[in-house]
């Protein structure tokens, strides 16, 4: 019985029948099937200024051991002792897996923080398990902090070994540990017992300040944390972001302030290919989205449909911060005598930074969004057709099957033939502007045609159904600069900086050539960062080169087979 109510409430948080305050009040025990935990590999636990922290997240059933399929989101935040955020990430998970990376400001203080990761499902326990790990950052360019020890070596810090870790599922194997400047180093990842699984691999270096820091949390003492089951949620207060990122907000009458119920709101983000959702206010006022497409403007439009427009007001719900009162930090100090490392690194990092525009990340291209409708029914590049000054003249010699009707003076309106000759279209048609749906229109036709590039046209036989509103077609403008909606503040829109998740990016990985020259300095401390990697072969080769920064790296691999099974391998090389 406890099963059935537990699979009825959640088919109704997924339709979204039921609203965000009626979930939050129901009484109803969630039991640990449905829990899940987030596992974050890291690159470092010490960090100076101007490095970079990258990471891989794992969001893992607490129940099944494998990967969750339950969130689509996930939050990462690197938090200081003063409660204040470095950072606060939201990622986007695909099958149960996603990654970010920050690069430390160089304001930021030397001091204790703590990385966090976390859901939002994750946050409805009585006691919220979110991963948590501590961070050491080094400020050298103001080494006032309470980091480092007043009186030299007052407390002798033990340092931690360099210890090999291995697996019964998976194996490094690396011919030499011995390696020069600038040269490939190639390793094999041996799938012992054909365990098919994600991970991912960092090789970095370690020095004397590293080894200081206490070791970080593995997979495997991560899976020994769920041994015993969790206890259900007893209630929702935070929704599960399930279909993608979950964006919620309030329509609220400008005339009593109260939230107002059966109205329709907008959302568009403008891209490349762009992103419209249509929402309906339920009886508390409230409206969801669920973005699951990935984007990278951070801006968002939002915008209630109608006439009555201008009598209300748009509030977007802030992501509700990590109540931070129960983390607990390190109390970790670095005597005097490291002051000559501290000196070196830092150098070495000021060099890296000033060459970092050869040694960019790059942005993943986002492949097209396919609209609702499919495709369009045809699609006008203007360029390739007489240019006209006036769309009421692009309408009338270039567009076939759309059309500019005037209602008054100064009021237009858009029309659309059918597919079907015999059908007379009678619904609204839906105007998109720069990924905008447009409720007024006369500044558009009164725009300069020349400005634009492409106009699409969407025709059906039948009516379209965007958010159960009905439309005859679609008729989508975009301009060269994709800039019409800023240039023309119309509908009593809500413009606004929104928290998107974390763009994919592909790591820098630096290469030599054989013969190659090159007076690019390099002294790279982050040899090699890849954030998902597939194990299915029996073996798998990995390839990187080394810096001039001689020194002790280590290599780590850690991730989970696709049975659940706890992987964290480590292994050494020395750079001369």
């Amino acid at each position: 019985m406890k099963r059935k109510i537990v699979s009825l409430v959640i088919g109704l948080v997924l339709t979204q029948v039921y609203s965000f305050s009626q979930v939050a009040k129901e009484n109803v025990l969630f039991d640990n099937t449905l829990n899940e935990g987030i596992y974050l590999h890291f690159n470092t636990a010490t960090l100076f200024t101007g490095e970079s922290i990258y990471y891989s997240v794992y969001c893992i059933s607490t129940s099944t051991g494998k990967l969750s399929s339950l969130s689509k989101i996930a939050y990462v935040e690197l938090i200081g002792e003063n409660n204040e955020n470095v950072f606060n990430h939201k990622i986007k998970l695909n099958n149960g897996t996603g990654y970010g990376n920050y690069k430390i400001p160089i304001e930021t203080p030397s001091g204790n923080y703590k990385i966090i990761g976390y859901t939002q499902w994750m946050r409805n326990a009585d006691k919220v398990e979110v991963f948590q790990n501590n961070i050491t950052i080094i400020n050298p360019y103001k080494p006032s902090g309470e980091i480092f020890s007043i009186k030299k070596d007052i407390v002798e810090i033990k340092k931690r070994e360099l210890e090999i870790k291995t697996s019964e599922f998976l194996k490094i194997k690396i011919n030499k540990k011995s390696f020069k400047k600038r040269s490939k180093v190639s390793f094999t990842l041996s799938n012992k017992k054909n365990q098919k699984g994600g991970y991912s691999i960092s090789v970095r270096k370690v020095d004397e300040i590293d080894l200081l820091q206490s070791e970080k949390l593995t997979p495997v003492l991560f899976k020994e944390r769920y041994k015993k089951p969790l206890k259900g949620y007893s209630k929702i207060t935070f929704l599960p972001e399930l279909r993608g990122e979950l964006i919620t907000g309030k329509l609220i009458r400008k005339t009593d302030n109260k939230p107002v119920s059966n109205k329709k709101i907008a959302l568009s983000i403008n891209q490349k290919d762009f992103i419209l959702k249509i929402s309906t206010t339920n009886e508390m006022g409230e409206f969801y989205f669920n973005v699951n497409e990935r984007y990278s403007t951070e801006r968002a439009i939002f915008q209630k449909l109608g006439k009555d427009r201008e009598d209300y007001n748009i509030v977007i719900n802030p992501h509700s911060p990590f109540k931070k009162d129960s983390l607990v930090f390190g109390n970790f100090k670095i005597p005097k005598k490291y002051n000559k490392i501290i000196l070196q690194r830092s150098i070495y990092n000021q060099i890296e930074n000033g060459y970092q525009i050869v040694k960019q990340d790059s942005i993943i291209e986002i492949n097209d969004i396919i609209p609702f409708f499919d495709k369009y029914d045809e699609v006008y590049k203007l360029d390739d057709f007489k240019r006209f000054n006036s769309f009421k003249d692009v309408f009338i010699e270039i567009i076939n099957n759309a059309s500019i009707v005037k209602k008054s003076k100064d009021e237009f309106n858009f029309s659309i033939k059918s597919l079907n000759p015999y059908l007379n279209n009678t619904q609204e048609v839906a105007v998109i502007v720069d990924g905008v749906l447009l409720q007024e229109y006369s500044k558009l036709i009164n725009s300069d045609a020349n400005k634009f590039k492409k106009i699409s046209v969407k025709r059906t036989e039948k009516k379209l159904v965007l958010g159960n509103k009905l439309y005859d077609g679609f008729i989508v403008f975009e301009t060269y600069k994709r800039d019409f909606n800023l240039l023309n503040k119309i509908d009593n829109r809500l413009d606004v900086s929104y928290y998107r998740p974390e763009i994919a990016k592909k790591y820098f990985k630096k290469e030599y050539f054989k013969n190659e020259r090159t007076r690019i300095p390099d002294f790279r401390n982050q040899l090699f960062w890849e954030p998902s990697i597939k194990i299915e072969n029996e073996n798998t080769q990995i390839d990187f080169y080394t810096s001039d920064n001689i020194g002790t790296y280590e290599i780590s691999v850690e991730g989970f087979t696709n049975n659940g099974l706890p992987v964290s391998l480590k292994e050494y090389i020395i750079v001369k």
